[in-house]
């Protein structure tokens, strides 16, 4: 049957004639056509129009008539379904209606159900479930009480929401045509479960815009793309397109039928296209396939002006490297199969796979690289199986000469050559490494020996000085001996010098030593620097030997506070002037303090000035090398480490050392230091108005009585008691009260009582409680501990004496005898302190020592031990001590005094001096050598306070001793 817009007519086959009838009777609107002819059980022919209702052809009488009433009429039908009973469905644009072949019904149940109105197919499966395929929302399936029980979309698997056709086949299998495929539901009763056919079956297109199904059960399709039909046994699809006869177009939606002797056909834009499927189905024997042209090209651009022709002899073709882009050509002898052709090739050898060429007969190759390939093809008619005979072509490219058996053997050897020479480089840089090694350790070894050397020579440097204090002893005995004649004392006097300048020499190597290893620290304290300039330069002043030399000392500077270490400043300019002194026989020396400024930053520079020979400009580059004497006539002796022992010390004080020299005219040393510069990463000691404000500090800290009365601490909760023992003791001791253990405590901590009166049963912290803090502090385990109670039985007092405990008294006691305990506690502690003052005699020592209880040991051994491990140190103070000891000033000195009845610098001299005793009595040093041992830098100085201390002089005393 074929529609057009105003005619109807239907086609005979067999006798090839056309039957036409037109449609004016149904008053069809002029632009309106006929979308859909169904053909009912009666011969009737069911027309669906374009927006303008239905009409129904009835070919017994050749009337026809339109369905519905006037508001049908505008209806865009798109499918009609018979049911079981007769009642006709249809789908139409705007929802589901029925008729009985005169009214047209709205299915209002159905339609309000339905996601989307737009509806292209109807059906009723085998178990009388409505199947309605929508344009937009997919499939909707009704059970037999038209309820929606199923809605298949995209979201639940479904190919795509868009339905163009749905059919039953044979075997009651509904299939549903989309825009993406086919689907099918096999099992009707089980609709969850379909399956989908498309693109990866070898759908062409699959926008499907009808379905059919021949007499032997296949399946044929109509798409966008052509005609196709599904082999279901093995999932694929045979396609068919303009190249076999099907028409160019689109084909229409449900647009299909089949005859009575099995010819299909389905409609398309440009006619009706129709077949014998069995015919279609027979295969065909296809021509062999041979390759016909070979093309290069000679440029980058592949077009026909580049091409170039290749024979392909022998079935072979050998291109060089730079023509690596070509063309092959190919088709079968029977060029009338050309247009039904498919071909597939492969280059083995670069990918080891088939390509179909899409219809063409030539592929082209581009970079390909060198190499040896084979180019095969095969064809077969379209929707059969592929020919196994397919056509060769060995296609070789040729390597460029870089890429050639002969180049890459070269690299071989080359790469051999270079890993050779890497090993030869290797085992070169080992033996290097080896012998630096061996080098740097004989370097080590002989820097070891040189330290050796040096050791020895500071060690026998050492010794020398205890044979010259024994020399500079009686020497100045001598010259203070007022019975010498004048001779003498000038002979006297030479050797004295010699002998002093001995000792200053010996003194400058071991300074340069010390400076050398680095042991030499930097100890700055801030001072007025103008008092040590001004001191030194009036010492060589006073003291020089030369009247044709002048010395000036020129102050010029206010600012002369500040950060520095006075016995490097000594040593520098002790050197500096006694330099100048040297190499001066006439003129003057000028010892200058300035103040500079230079970019914002202030210096302090102190300068040495003379007028003597000056130093030679290629000597002055040197001078302060070690051991370095420049040759002159002018050359004076010496060792030669002066100025490097200058230069050691200035860098060590950060400062700046320069020299400016002119032969005859006078050299100037100038020593420039940072003014505001507090030497963070120094030690810092305290400077002489330090001293005196620790030394006042001290004598703040031993006034901790009143009128040098001892301190007593009165622990009781009892107020009475508390002001009975505190105005009976008040005229003889300072009376300090608590009203429980823990107030107690805190004051006994602060305070540092010298006796502690404290009743037993008290709040917050009983007396047993405090007595053993007490006892367990080293700050106050030395204080006596006197303890009240009322209760007197034997395991009170054990519980008392246990927690340490010097005494015991039961109330109620009496003001003198409580006077008498602690008068005899504090006399025991005299006796104590003065047996541990008598330094001589060590068996008292270890008597008092053996009396004290176990921290107060503990605590006098440490700083006994401190003092000694520090005995060289002519500054050792409290804050030395305190500082190690981790306590505070004033707990130390209290603690010290309590034990000893000493201050703490009479308590660091009496070890001091109990040891510089033990020195003598060895008989293994000098008195001078013992002097420095312990820490005094003067002999006199020591000299006099061992005799402050033992009433006799050292000398006298180890022959007393001895």
């Amino acid at each position: 049957m074929v529609g057009r817009r105003r005619r109807t007519g239907s086609i005979s086959e067999r006798t090839k004639k056309i039957k036409t009838f037109t449609l004016h009777e149904g008053q069809l609107h002029p632009q309106t056509h006929i979308n859909v002819i169904y053909q009912d059980r009666k011969q009737r022919l069911w027309l669906g129009t374009y927006k303008n209702g239905v009409l129904l052809y009835t070919p017994k009488d050749g009337k026809i008539t339109r369905i519905g009433d006037k508001e049908s009429d505008f209806l865009d039908i798109c499918y009609f379904y018979e049911d079981t009973d007769g009642k006709i469905w249809l789908g139409t644009q705007t929802g589901i209606y029925s008729s009985n072949g005169k009214d047209l019904i709205y299915e209002k149940e159905l339609n309000d159900q339905l996601p989307d109105i737009m509806v292209h197919g109807i059906l009723r499966d085998k178990n009388g479930k409505l199947w309605v395929g929508t344009f937009g929302k997919g499939v909707v399936v009704f059970d037999t009480n038209n309820k929606q029980i199923l809605n298949f979309t995209t979201e639940n698997g479904f190919p795509s929401n868009a339905v163009n056709h749905m059919m039953t086949d044979s075997r009651q299998h509904i299939w549903v045509a989309t825009r993406e495929g086919i689907a099918v539901f096999k099992d009707t009763s089980r609709p969850e479960k379909f399956e989908i056919f498309g693109a990866n079956e070898g759908l062409e297109n699959t926008q499907v815009r009808a379905i059919q199904e021949d007499h032997d059960g296949h399946i044929w399709i109509s798409t966008n793309g052509g005609i196709s039909r599904l082999d279901e046994n093995a999932k694929k699809f045979y396609n068919y397109n303009h190249h076999d006869g099907v028409p160019m177009g689109d084909f229409m939606d449900g647009s299909t039928c089949i005859s009575p002797d099995g010819i299909l056909y389905f409609g398309s834009q440009n006619g009706a296209c129709y077949f014998n499927p069995r015919e279609l189905s027979s295969p065909r024997d296809v021509s062999p396939v041979t390759i016909t042209q070979f093309f290069i090209y000679n440029k980058q651009m592949e077009n026909k002006d580049t091409e170039r022709p290749i024979p392909t002899t022998k079935g072979k073709v050998e291109l060089p490297h730079d023509q690596n882009t070509f063309k092959i050509s190919f088709n079968v002898l029977d060029y009338t199969q050309s247009s039904q052709l498919e071909f597939t090739y492969m280059l083995e050898g670069l990918e080891n796979a088939w390509y179909s060429t899409q219809g063409d007969n030539q592929v082209i190759f581009r970079n390909i690289p060198p190499g040896k390939y084979v180019f095969k093809v095969k064809t077969r008619f379209r929707n059969q199986e592929w020919d196994e005979k397919a056509a060769t072509l060995t296609v070789v490219i040729n390597p460029p000469l870089w890429l050639t058996w002969y180049a890459k053997l070269f690299y071989a050897l080359l790469f051999i050559f270079a890993l050779y020479a890497l090993l030869r480089f290797y085992k070169r840089k080992l033996d290097l490494e080896s012998s630096l090694e061996v080098e740097r350790k004989k370097s080590q070894n002989e820097q070891d020996l040189n330290n050796e050397r040096l050791r020895f020579y500071t060690n026998i440097t050492h010794e020398l000085r205890t044979p010259l204090t024994l020399i500079l002893g009686p020497l100045e005995d001598l010259l203070s001996d007022t019975t010498l004649s004048p001779k003498h004392a000038n002979k006297i006097s030479i050797i004295h010098d010699s002998a002093t300048r001995l000792l200053n020499l010996i003194n400058r190597i071991l300074e340069f030593r010390k400076t050398e290893t680095q042991n030499r620290k930097l100890a700055v304290a801030k001072g007025d620097l103008s008092q040590l300039v001004q001191e030194i330069g009036l010492r060589y002043k006073e003291l020089n030997p030369n009247n044709k030399v002048e010395y000036h000392i020129n102050i010029e500077t206010r600012e002369t506070e500040l950060f520095y270490d006075a016995d490097m400043i000594t040593s520098i300019l002790d050197n500096l002037m006694s330099n100048a002194a040297k190499y001066t026989s006439e003129g003057e020396i000028t010892l200058t303090l300035r103040s500079v400024e230079e970019a914002q930053i202030k210096y302090t520079e102190i300068s040495v000035s003379d007028t003597g020979h000056g130093i030679d400009a290629e000597a002055l580059p040197h001078i302060f090398d070690r051991y370095y004497q420049a040759e002159s006539k002018f050359q004076a002796s010496g060792s030669g480490i002066g100025l490097a022992l200058v230069k050691g010390l200035s860098e060590l004080h950060e400062g700046i050392l320069k020299v400016e020299s002119t032969p005859e005219v006078g050299t100037t040393f100038t020593l420039r230091l940072l003014t505001e510069n507090t030497y963070p990463n120094a030690a810092h000691t305290q400077s002489k108005t330090g001293k005196k404000a620790t030394e006042t500090e001290e004598g703040a800290i031993t006034d901790n009585t009143t009128d040098g009365h001892p301190i007593v601490l009165v622990v009781e909760d009892n107020a009475d008691i508390r002001e009975y023992i505190k105005s009976s003791f008040a005229d003889i001791y300072e009376v300090i009260t608590a009203k429980d253990g823990k107030e107690g405590w805190e004051l006994a901590q602060s305070k540092i009582p010298n006796v502690i009166v404290s009743d037993i049963m008290m709040p917050i912290m009983d007396g047993i409680e405090l007595c053993k803090l007490v006892k367990d502090d080293m700050r106050t385990s030395h204080i006596p501990v006197i303890l009240l109670t009322a209760k007197d039985s034997l395991q009170d007092k054990e519980e008392g004496y246990a927690s340490g405990a010097d005494s015991y008294l039961t109330k109620p006691f009496s003001a003198k005898l409580l006077h008498s305990r602690i008068n005899n506690l504090l006399e025991t502690r005299k006796k104590i302190a003065s047996q541990l003052a008598l330094a001589d005699t060590q068996p008292k020592q270890e008597s008092a020592v053996n009396s004290l209880n176990r921290l107060d040991n503990e605590f006098l051994q440490k700083i006994t031990r401190i003092i000694e491990d520090n005995l060289e140190m002519e500054k050792m103070d409290i804050a030395f001590i305190a500082d190690k000891m981790c306590m505070s000033h004033s707990t130390l000195y209290r603690k010290i005094k309590g034990l000893t009845e000493m201050s703490a610098n009479e308590f660091i001299r009496k070890v001091k001096m109990r040891k510089g005793a033990e020195l003598l009595l060895s008989g293994e040093y000098t008195i001078s050598e013992i002097a420095y041992m312990i820490g005094f830098s003067s002999v006199a100085y020591f000299r006099q306070c061992f005799k402050d201390e033992y009433g006799t002089a050292p000398s006298d005393y180890v022959k007393q001793r001895g």
